[in-house]
């Protein structure tokens, strides 16, 4: 915890994580999101609200938490996370999967990793997940690089297990299935 000498009511709790992995900071980061956050516009994955701050920067996670909702200070705790980024990272975190998602369309600051047990599937892991805006619709789309497809077809039977319906499609996509599962509608392929 640090406080303004003069001010002791104005503090700050710095949390500085050694992920292991840039994937690791990443999912981090963006599965702990908060609704009412603002990009930071020197980092390349970081948010702040009006009491705290967040970002991953290569293997490493910090989160600033504030005592009160001040300008002033969370000027201060921006200034010391990027003192901190400067010196803990090289810089820009290489994600390059995330260049497979599609930019039409994609809300920005949407992107997302789920490392393990996807959607309650334990045989999901390593699933990065970005948003769209179709209309007057907010899409999800996910991309595993690495399941093998039998995943696949286990998360098919999963749904299905789980009140899922099959539905009809038209579309080309080879391997593609759809289900409806309560009104969501959900389309995989491999």
């Amino acid at each position: 915890r640090f406080a303004d000498k003069n001010a002791r009511d104005y503090w700050a709790e710095v949390y500085f994580y050694d992920m292991g992995k840039p994937e690791n900071a990443f999912a981090v980061y963006g599965m702990q999101k908060r609704s009412d956050f603002a990009s930071l516009n020197w980092t390349q994955f970081g948010y702040s609200t009006s009491d705290s701050l967040y970002a991953a920067f290569g293997k490493y996670y910090i989160e600033i938490f504030l005592s009160s909702d001040n300008g002033k200070l969370l000027n201060s705790a921006v200034d010391a996370a990027k003192q901190i980024s400067s010196a803990a990272s090289a810089g820009k975190t290489d994600m390059p999967v995330l260049e497979l998602f599609p930019t039409e369309n994609l809300v920005a600051d949407s992107f997302k990793f789920i490392p393990a047990d996807a959607f309650g599937c334990d045989d999901l892991k390593n699933i990065f997940m970005a948003e769209y805006r179709i209309g007057d619709n907010i899409i999800t789309a996910f991309l595993s690089t690495n399941a093998p497809a039998e995943t696949y077809d286990k998360y098919y039977r999963f749904l299905i297990d789980n009140g899922g319906e099959e539905l009809p499609h038209e579309l080309t996509i080879m391997n593609c299935k759809a289900v409806d599962l309560f009104g969501s509608i959900e389309l995989f392929f491999h």
